[in-house]
């Protein structure tokens, strides 16, 4: 994890794999936000050497935890 105090707070991210959370990092709450969100997933796993798969993406909003979806909306 890291010492950024925006951890916590709407534009927060989790990237979780199957047996737990692999990073919690704060991307933003803007509109591009899920998609730099995506993105950094899949750095993650590159970064990794396939030794994980980020299979949950979860997004801190003013309400509560979003789950964002792994791929974009209408993406094959």
């Amino acid at each position: 994890m890291t010492d950024d105090p925006r951890i916590g707070t709407p534009g927060t991210y989790e990237f979780s794999a199957p047996d737990g959370v692999l990073r919690a990092e704060w991307i933003g709450a803007d509109a591009g936000a899920d998609e730099r969100a995506r993105e950094h997933a899949d750095l993650l796993e590159k970064e990794a050497g396939g030794e994980f798969l980020v299979t949950l993406i979860r997004r801190r909003t003013d309400t509560g935890w979003e789950t964002v979806p792994r791929r974009s909306p209408g993406a094959p």
